[in-house]
């Protein structure tokens, strides 16, 4: 749990520092105004290395794809690992469930003749409580998770269309 936190403060934290101003994507831009796009962006120092891309006297596709390849790649660091813990934070609340479980059948085995209900409660308690610990960890993971999935998408998907008015603008350009 506490791994998970801090990769949903740190995510938070980082992802806070990546924007694209929604002026940048305005679809009613004419295509000249590619300039004052880069200007826009280059507001947010982590697309700088994009933004130089972009504005380079050679349009190279494949150095824009990389660079807002590296921007995505670097919004998406930990979140592979914070899925990984939100799937074994409930699988734990399961194997806790099925060791409370156990227990409280091994009392009523060793008890045939009667069954002591403060140890047969003992053991369903045990495993409602590590039921209820696996989804208290899981659930603000996975909803964290499906959230910064959801910024990393949208910048992505930014940075295709600004690169596609770009790469337009600048095959006008050479015609």
């Amino acid at each position: 749990s506490i791994w998970a936190l801090a990769i949903i403060i740190e995510r938070f934290l980082v992802l806070q520092t990546y924007s694209v101003p929604s002026s940048a994507l305005m679809k009613t831009l004419p295509m000249t105004d590619t300039k004052v796009i880069a200007e826009k962006l280059g507001v947010c120092s982590k697309l700088e290395p994009f933004v130089k891309t972009l504005q380079a006297d050679q349009f190279n596709e494949v150095e824009v794809t990389s660079a807002g390849q590296a921007v995505v790649n670097d919004m998406e660091k930990h979140l592979d690992m914070l899925s990984n813990l939100a799937r074994i934070a409930t699988l734990m609340g399961l194997l806790g469930t099925i060791l409370g479980m156990i227990d409280t059948f091994s009392v009523i085995a060793q008890n045939p003749s009667g069954i002591d209900m403060t140890m047969l409660a003992q053991g369903i308690w045990q495993a409602l409580i590590t039921t209820a610990t696996g989804l208290i960890i899981a659930i603000p993971s996975y909803l964290a998770l499906a959230y910064y999935r959801g910024r990393v998408n949208a910048m992505g998907d930014a940075l295709t269309l600004i690169a596609n008015r770009f790469l337009v603008e600048k095959t006008q350009s050479n015609q």
